[in-house]
């Protein structure tokens, strides 16, 4: 089992939207910065003890973060109200899917138009090969949290 990690409000991720987040160290720091760029806001991690939430599982979850200086950057995506959680980073050429599109299929690299699915981060088409590494999510008091 993995730490979970605040990472932004439910109303940041809008439906149909690309949220990026980067998470510093072991979460005693981390900044989340919005798909079009126009927030950036720091905040610090915090634990809830409310037991009423609602959970998205993924089962290729395998990347701890050891290290206090290791960052992790992860893309939150709102496909039809439910929130998934992948890397950031596409495996075949290093872009930003946050600047990728979002469709029901899953998002869409920038770059060369890979598509990943949300739910187990495979690539749809060419040139990707490699998944993306997906994560757990839960949502608490209007919360997300990530699950690393």
């Amino acid at each position: 089992m993995g730490k979970w990690i605040k990472a932004c409000t439910v109303d940041q991720v809008p439906k149909g939207s690309l949220f990026s987040v980067q998470l510093v160290g072991d979460a005693k720091e981390q900044t989340a910065a919005a798909h079009d760029d126009t927030a950036d806001i720091d905040t610090t991690t915090t634990t809830s003890t409310n037991d009423n939430h609602n959970s998205h599982n993924n089962n290729n979850n395998n990347n701890n973060l050891s290290s206090s200086q290791q960052t992790k950057k992860i893309l939150l995506a709102n496909l039809d109200d439910t929130i998934y959680a992948t890397d950031l980073i596409c495996t075949h050429a290093d872009a930003d899917l946050s600047l990728g599109f979002l469709s029901p299929e899953g998002v869409r690299c920038p770059l060369h138009l890979s598509v990943f699915n949300l739910h187990d981060g495979k690539p749809q088409n060419p040139p990707a090969q490699n998944p993306l590494k997906t994560y757990n999510i839960k949502i608490e008091q209007n919360t997300i949290y990530v699950e690393v």
